[in-house]
């Protein structure tokens, strides 16, 4: 166990008993800032009292005054030194530099031209120069040099080129006032409250930033309010964006909003740069628009003469709509770009000459389509204009193409200019 020092008292009484042992003979103890410097004693000093000043000075080394205050660690006056004024001075330059603390910014990682006297800063993390390596420091410049000062869990300083105060919380300087765990708030010096984040940072971009597993937002129970509950986006003009971004990994995978006009709108991105608008409403009239639902509408824009037969190509040559580009005129196909079932119809029209079946049918890569999709005319195998339509559904994988079939099975026949129309539309998945 280590020895105790003595407590002022006791350090009183020995000077008392060394003077009243002495009895008259000359015996000089210099006691200066906690430590017996010197004594001396005439030689018939008894040994008990020359033990009692042997206990004295060893006890006397072993307490040692503090130097600072404990909290601005501003430097005391030793009695035993000189030049007192140089300690006075270098207290007031501290006190000067820490009270009614306020600095010029905490965002400059080196000093600024254009310093003068007195000015402060916080340095913060990543500072270089003369400042390197004093992060979250308060930096006072005096007498052409820095000062810097480590803060204390408490240290209120005010931000002149914010307009807030800060405080250090033992690891950094947050806005003071109002945060509680997790909570940073930055505040204006007119109580407008700039910035909030909960349990994140909030920026200049996102002033109000928040990460939760849950957010929950209700009508106003309590005063009591009137049950109903509204968020408002608004934004300055049509071409602004008001709206949601939803991401993965803080890649943009879905937006839904008033995005560039006034139309609701619905995109998505399979990597966050490229989009595609999948549902547009219309603000003026409402109509629902599914804008890359595939779909394509096929013509014909000569009058194509067909052998005999029923399996001849119809060569569907004009893109009556095709703003998914599924019809391509050189091969007279219609090709789909993802799997699902889909809606098909076709009209025409053939001319034949002489009796035989004439009919009409989808081929799908090539090989007729299902029982439904054929129609045949003219069972009296009368010659004249034949008109046929249909329609069916369809499941279709990605890739596939449709095509026209037609003809007479006996006859030469003509399909007919401006008659004819295929028509594919995307309907549903399928699967579930």
């Amino acid at each position: 166990m280590p020895r105790s020092h003595p407590d002022p008292l006791r350090h009183r009484e020995c000077r008392q008993q060394l003077s009243c042992a002495a009895a008259g003979k000359p015996v000089v103890v210099l006691y200066l800032q906690g430590e017996l410097k010197q004594y001396r004693a005439n030689k018939d000093l008894s040994n008990s009292l020359r033990v009692l000043i042997e206990f004295w000075a060893e006890t006397n080394k072993r307490i040692r005054p503090l130097e600072n205050t404990a909290n601005l660690k501003l430097p005391y006056i030793l009695p035993s030194q000189a030049q007192k004024h140089v300690t006075h001075n270098e207290a007031l330059q501290i006190l000067d530099a820490l009270v009614q603390l306020s600095v010029i910014d905490r965002d400059l990682t080196e000093p600024p031209a254009g310093l003068v006297e007195g000015d402060r800063y916080i340095v913060p993390s990543g500072a270089t120069g003369v400042w390197a390596g004093k992060d979250g420091a308060v930096a006072s410049l005096a007498d052409g040099a820095w000062l810097f000062f480590t803060p204390e869990e408490g240290w209120l300083a005010w931000v002149a080129d914010e307009d807030v105060l800060v405080a250090w919380t033992g690891s950094d300087w947050s806005i003071a006032g109002g945060d509680g765990e997790g909570v940073t708030i930055e505040q204006l010096a007119d109580g407008t409250i700039r910035k909030i984040g909960i349990n994140t940072a909030a920026d200049d971009t996102n002033r109000l930033a928040l990460k939760s597993d849950a957010i929950l937002l209700s009508h106003d129970d309590v005063t009591p309010g009137t049950g109903n509950i509204r968020a408002t986006l608004n934004k300055a003009a049509p071409i602004n964006d008001a709206g949601f971004v939803f991401q993965t990994n803080w890649s943009t995978r879905a937006l839904f909003g008033i995005l560039g006009d006034n139309n609701f709108t619905v995109k998505v991105s399979p990597n966050g740069s490229s989009f595609f608008t999948g549902l547009t409403i219309d603000s003026a009239s409402g109509l629902v628009s599914q804008n890359n639902l595939p779909r394509a509408v096929a013509g014909l824009n000569f009058n194509q003469n067909l052998p005999a037969g029923a399996a001849n190509v119809i060569q569907l040559n004009t893109a009556i709509a095709n703003p998914m580009n599924m019809f391509d005129a050189a091969t007279n196909r219609v090709s789909v770009p993802a799997s699902g079932l889909y809606l098909i119809s076709y009209t025409g029209g053939i001319t034949v000459a002489a009796g035989g079946d004439t009919s009409m049918r989808l081929a799908v890569n090539g090989i007729a389509a299902a029982a439904g999709s054929a129609i045949t005319g003219d069972v009296t195998q009368m010659a004249g204009n034949k008109f046929f339509s249909a329609a069916i559904c369809l499941p279709l994988n990605a890739g596939d193409y449709v095509q026209l079939w037609g003809g007479n099975s006996a006859a030469a026949s003509t399909a007919m200019v401006d008659r004819f129309a295929l028509t594919v539309v995307y309907m549903a998945p399928l699967t579930a």
